[in-house]
Formats: C-alpha cells, structure tokens, sequence
C-alpha cells in the first residue's frame, strides 16, 4: 500500500471513532501497515475501538490490541485512583494545583483509555513545589528528573507524574505569556483550579506547537483539537486575540483546518497536505530534533540567547519579588540569576544536550525543516 492510501485509511479509522465517520475496514493484507501507523501515533486503542470486530482483522494484530488495552485500562485506572489521591492530600496541605490537559480532555473521548495520557500534568505554585514533591514521593514514586520547568515522577511499569511550576520553559517563546497563568484560573473548590475551555484550547495549542518545532509527535493533539472545536463552545473571537500575543495566529489557523480536512475529509491544499504528512507520519528527515532547532534563523537564536539571560520585568517580578518594590534592582537581580544558573545541578548536561542539537544534521534536513515550519506559519519561533 502506498503511503497516500495508507493515510487515508488510518484517518478513515480515526474518524470512525471521533467524527462518527463511516464504519471503517480494510484487507488483511493492508492491516499491518495501519497496525503500525497507530502504534507510532499511539493510538492502538483506538483501533481496537474499532476494528475489533472486523474478520480481516488478523489475530495475530487483535492479540496485540487487546495486550495494549489491558495496559492502558491498568494505566487509566492507576493515573485516576493517583488523582484523587492528589486531589485529596493537596487539598489537606493547602496547595493550590491545576490537573492539565489528559485529565480533562480524556472526558472528550468514547471512552478514557482512548485517549492515551502518557503523564500526569499537574501545576502548582513554586512555593508549594516542595510540599508537592513530598507527597508525591510518599505515594511511593520515585524522581526522575527536574529539568527547572517540572519535576518528573514514576512508578513502574506505567504511571508518570509531572509536577510543574511552569508550562514552558524559561526562554521559550511562549514563557513570558504563561507567566500569570494563575490569574485566568477557574476556582473548582476547596485548592484546585482549571483552566477554562478557551484557555484549554489554546494552551493545548501552544503546547503542540511546542513539539511540532520539535519534530516529535504532533498527531493526538490534533485530535484533542478537532473534538474541542466540536465540543465546547469556544469564544473564538477571545482565542484569536490570544493566538496573535503568542505569535501563533497563523499556525493555529492552519491546524484548525487540517484537522477539519484529516477528521472530515474537508477541504485541503498544499499545506494542509504538508502538514498532514508531517503529523501523521513524523518529520521527513533523519534526526528531526538536531534538524528541527537548526532549522531556526541565527537571528532567532541570538535574540532568543539574550531573553533568557536577561528577561523582561514581568518574568523578573516572579522570580524576584523584590523587584516589585524596588524596580531599580532589576540590573542586579539579572546578574544574581546568571550566577545561580552557572552553579545550578544539571546545567552542564542541559549545555551538552543543546551542542548536540547543533551537531548530527545534515544542512539539507535543517532546510526541509525550515521549509515545514514556514509553510505552516511558525517559521519565527524556536527552542
């Protein structure tokens, strides 16, 4: 089968379950290529969903789907009883905390174990971090990291929580914007907070559009997308004044129209179909990570380079309250934010980790890169 047809009949499979598209089947010669494009995306359960019941299915494929359904439903039902659990000793420890995206956006879906949630994402306040990390860990997870954004916790053989203080990493293009995310929360009650499906919407954007520039997986989002765009009553009007802040007006155009013409078999175009290859079937280069941040303008690199070493006051106030009150100190506290960076954990690793980005590509695959983000309207961000 070739890859034009072989889209189509996973999208066909996708729709069937989200966009209550046609009843969907296919040969049992053409099902080990689809079994395989909805492994890469993870979207197995979805499949099974589906074509569980179909007699071209082959067993040896339906074995497969229904080992991964057992994981996910274990995993599902771990990641719930592990949110109440949170929900309850945070409330107790008066932390103030937001369950982000999968919490929520798996209610969209037929079923939960649908839509696979491969981590926890839960925001608290940076003073209450501590406090959070130690309850997590009495749940009897252990740490695996903390990269400065969020703390990453796991448990085998499949739970994962992040615990994060911010959405995006400093120096990140859409950090400064996520800055006072607190004050657009929603209270639920007693310390837990959420989003508004608007802010949702455009946070589940903003965040695609974060590993879209990263060349990795881009595709489930886009479902989360489609089935907001049919589920909640979005003031659009408020979420394009939002996109054209964070930059991203015309990206999120384009996405709301690929999955429109992916899921609904709209209308498409040369950069839908671009765009299309590159989310369901992955970046057309060999290292997409190196590519895709080379693939940056060095204008971008340097100004980007500058912002995080000296933010702007609004950032600075966060870090350093003490700004707020005396303004004049900014100069200083930028010099006291280098030193304490110098001298973070981690930081070396982190420095060898960006080098390799710049190393291992070719100019070529940075230039197909570049040409992607272009066409797809996010050609001026970067890492």
């Amino acid at each position: 089968m070739d890859t034009k047809s072989l889209k189509k009949e996973f999208l066909s499979m996708v729709s069937s379950a989200i966009a209550k598209g046609p009843a969907f089947s296919c040969s049992a010669e053409d099902y080990p290529s689809v079994f395989s494009l909805a492994k890469r995306n993870n979207v197995q359960n979805i499949m099974y969903n589906v074509c569980a019941n179909d007699e071209h299915l082959p067993d040896g494929i339906k074995e497969r789907l229904i080992r991964n359904l057992k994981l996910e439903i274990f995993r599902d039902q771990s990641q719930m009883q592990e949110i109440e659990k949170i929900r309850s000793e945070f409330n107790k420890a008066d932390i103030d905390f937001v369950l982000l995206k999968g919490s929520h956006l798996k209610k969209l879906y037929p079923s939960s174990e649908m839509r696979f949630m491969v981590d926890m994402d839960v925001l608290v306040k940076e003073k209450d971090m501590d406090k959070a990390k130690k309850i997590i860990l009495s749940h009897g997870l252990k740490q695996k990291m903390n990269n400065g954004k969020d703390i990453v916790f796991i448990s085998e053989p499949c739970l994962t929580i992040e615990l994060h203080k911010d959405l995006f990493a400093e120096g990140f293009i859409f950090y400064d914007y996520y800055t006072d995310i607190w004050d657009k929360m929603s209270y639920l009650g007693e310390h837990e907070y959420t989003m508004t499906y608007n802010d949702i919407y455009i946070y589940v954007l903003a965040h695609m559009c974060e590993h879209y520039l990263d060349g990795s997986s881009c595709f489930r989002p886009c479902m989360d997308i489609y089935l907001m765009l049919k589920k909640y009553n979005l003031d659009r009007e408020y979420i394009e004044e939002e996109f054209r802040k964070l930059g991203i007006e015309t990206f999120a155009e384009n996405i709301k129209n690929l999955c429109i013409y992916m899921f609904e078999n709209g209308d498409g175009d040369e950069t839908l179909d671009m765009m299309e290859n590159y989310v369901v079937l992955g970046p057309p280069v060999k290292n997409a990570l190196s590519a895709a941040h080379n693939a940056q303008k060095s204008e971008s690199k340097l100004s980007r380079m500058i912002h995080t070493a000296f933010p702007g006051y609004r950032h600075m106030k966060k870090r350093y309250p003490v700004i707020s009150k005396l303004p004049f100190l900014l100069p200083l506290m930028w010099l006291l934010r280098i030193f304490q960076f110098a001298f973070k954990k981690n930081s070396s690793s982190e420095f060898e980790k960006k080098k390799d980005r710049i190393v291992n590509t070719s100019k070529e695959d940075s230039e197909i890169m570049k040409e992607i983000f272009i066409k797809s309207g996010i050609n001026h961000l970067g890492p």
